[in-house]
């Protein structure tokens, strides 16, 4: 999740292939990465509608540099322990 002013403003979505690979948004299939819009509501509280078609979209630009270093760490395929 992405926020803004302390406030959750954008969720973003990473969707793999088989091989490890992201997989571009495509306006005409769910299956690739995207992003979703979260709104306040009238109690003051940040939400997005589940399952939303006109709330999916491709990633903003603005984070390019935060998605290769996300889908860099992937590809590095690090084990945590604890």
């Amino acid at each position: 999740n992405v926020f803004k002013d302390h406030k959750i403003n954008l969720e973003i979505n990473f969707k793999y292939d088989a091989s490890g690979n992201m997989i571009p948004y495509s306006k005409n299939s769910s299956k690739g990465s995207h992003a979703h819009q979260w709104y306040e509501n009238d109690r003051g509280g940040y939400k997005r509608t589940q399952h939303d078609i006109n709330n999916v979209f491709n990633i903003p630009s603005e984070y390019n540099d935060l998605v290769k270093h996300i889908d860099d760490f992937n590809k590095k395929k690090i084990k945590w322990t604890e």
